[in-house]
């Protein structure tokens, strides 16, 4: 048994981002892609987002760089092994393109933005979720924190960099009740199994988010032509 995946479950949930799978649902009333639309799910994970596209009638592909996510999300559907930062999927095919709690994560955001907006369709659309981080605000103990895990920065700011790639930004949300959700998840949970120090920063993450310096973000954009939001 994975036991580092499986306490990682425990504490995160099946999706591994603040929302879980009611935020993707959310994501995707927000894409409204046509029945049969071809979608990449970029950083898929263990494929759990592949399973509610599927589920919607709706083609996925995942990619991930790590070869035993990819194993596991092919359960869920079609996964490929690869970085997001040169994507092994044809230019111009795709519908959509999800992205969830990942471009932050990525050694150059901008350079695998401009990848996502290679394989979208003219009216393609892009949907993403990530952390947002105020660092005019944020204590410095919390910034480490997420300086640790991520390059978080504002909305605005991911908003730019999706310009860059080519794309038009059609709507920005917060989604900072679904930051502090987790947050104060995972401060009852690590305080339950005597995680004091670990509990504790997730009490500073759940203070920052309350006062607007931490929080979640969706965005939505769209590559030039006919879109699929109505």
């Amino acid at each position: 048994m994975d036991y580092t995946r499986g306490a990682a479950r425990w504490l995160l949930g099946a999706t591994a981002h603040p929302g879980g799978q009611a935020l993707t649902q959310h994501l995707l009333d927000r894409l409204q892609p046509s029945p049969g639309a071809l979608v990449a799910d970029v950083a898929c994970g263990d494929g759990a987002t592949l399973g509610v596209l599927a589920r919607r009638g709706l083609l996925p592909v995942g990619v991930d760089l790590e070869l035993r996510a990819v194993a596991r999300a092919r359960g869920r559907g079609t996964a490929v092994v690869g970085d997001a930062h040169h994507l092994p999927l044809v230019s111009g095919a795709y519908d959509a393109v999800v992205c969830e709690c990942s471009v932050s994560t990525f050694a150059d955001p901008a350079r695998a933005l401009s990848q996502m907006a290679r394989v979208l369709r003219p009216g393609g659309t892009l949907a993403m979720t990530d952390v947002v981080l105020r660092r005019d605000l944020a204590p410095a103990d919390v910034i480490a924190v997420v300086d640790r895990l991520t390059t978080a920065r504002t909305l605005a700011d991911y908003a730019a960099l999706v310009e860059q790639a080519g794309l038009r930004v059609l709507r920005t949300e917060d989604r900072s009740a679904d930051a502090l959700a987790l947050a104060r998840r995972l401060t009852r949970r690590l305080a339950a199994v005597g995680a004091r120090r670990h509990a504790s920063t997730a009490r500073a993450c759940a203070r920052a988010v309350e006062s607007g310096a931490l929080s979640y973000g969706l965005l939505v954009a769209t590559k030039p032509g006919e879109g699929l939001i109505r």
